[in-house]
């Protein structure tokens, strides 16, 4: 059996400590990003797979999209998607130059640095803004619906555009536990599939 978790099976809250002390005994691993050179070779598996040579396309290029794309395998690869219908479609080219491919994700390195400038505050304080209320209140211990609401709404945001750990997220909203957030988190999503206007 392998689970996976954004923490160790000993800070995991509300799991029965029966359940913790089984996962503790178990081999426990981190899976750390992985570096330019493993994320270069990914990159030529996904350039093969697509039937193209990893040789036309400059080593510059291949370094940018491994340093830049490679917080998961689905970001490299739909970086590397985008360059091969440019190249295939739109501006045809059979050699993948840094200059060609600067043009054509420019988009795409501006959205990751939008999101690398975001932080928990900055959610917390726009969403705040939205509803009119204060950042206080959204992290403070009121439980009317429309602060309730504006507080999972920001919960379900830190988790979704940060990748906040919940431990971490209900320590930024006053100190909930974990399945307080998860619960906020849930009744978000939840909306989002049910409510045209939470969209």
């Amino acid at each position: 059996i392998v689970i996976t978790s954004d923490q160790p099976p000993a800070n995991l809250e509300g799991i029965d400590e029966r359940l913790k002390s089984r996962f503790t005994k178990g081999l426990v691993l981190n899976i750390d990003p992985p570096d330019l050179e493993t994320s270069k070779a990914i990159l030529k598996s996904k350039i093969l797979a697509q039937n193209l040579n990893p040789n036309d396309f400059d080593e510059e290029v291949l370094n940018l999209l491994a340093t830049k794309f490679s917080k998961n395998v689905r970001e490299l690869e739909g970086t590397l998607l985008r360059i091969t219908f440019y190249a295939g479609s739109v501006k045809p080219t059979k050699h993948i130059t840094i200059g060609y491919a600067n043009d054509v994700i420019r988009p795409l390195m501006e959205a990751q640095e939008d999101k690398d400038a975001l932080t928990e505050n900055k959610i917390i304080t726009v969403v705040a803004n939205y509803y009119s209320l204060t950042p206080s209140q959204l992290t403070g211990k009121i439980r009317t619906s429309r602060v309730a609401l504006a507080r999972h709404i920001a919960m379900y945001l830190d988790r979704e555009l940060l990748g906040t750990p919940l431990i971490k997220i209900g320590q930024a909203f006053g100190g909930r536990d974990h399945s307080t957030v998860l619960n906020g988190i849930a009744k978000v999503e939840k909306a989002l599939k049910e409510d045209v206007d939470m969209e």
